[in-house]
């Protein structure tokens, strides 16, 4: 069986989006274009890392596995692709 990525990854950015909105009380038509990577660290930042949804380090392998590098750091409809994920932030 081959998984779709593409759809995995628009169906994970909708939870996320709708999550994320929820917790910031916004429209989610007013989130700005972000990275899935960027959506997930943005709401363990608010949520922390206990009873979210899993750990972080848990949660962004399996969406990595699901959809791959290049969906989970990628903007859509953006000019700009997102952070560089060639480099160490350390």
């Amino acid at each position: 069986m081959t998984i779709d990525q593409e759809k995995v990854s628009l169906q994970i950015r909708s939870a996320l989006e709708n999550r994320l909105a929820q917790v910031i009380k916004i429209e989610r038509a007013d989130l700005p274009v972000l990275a899935i990577a960027e959506i997930v660290s943005l709401l363990f930042c608010l949520h922390g890392h206990w009873n979210t949804f899993g750990g972080f380090a848990e949660t962004t392998s399996a969406m990595r596995a699901l959809m791959g590098e290049e969906l989970f750091w990628r903007r859509p409809n953006a000019t700009d692709d997102g952070p560089d994920v060639s480099t160490s932030v350390n």
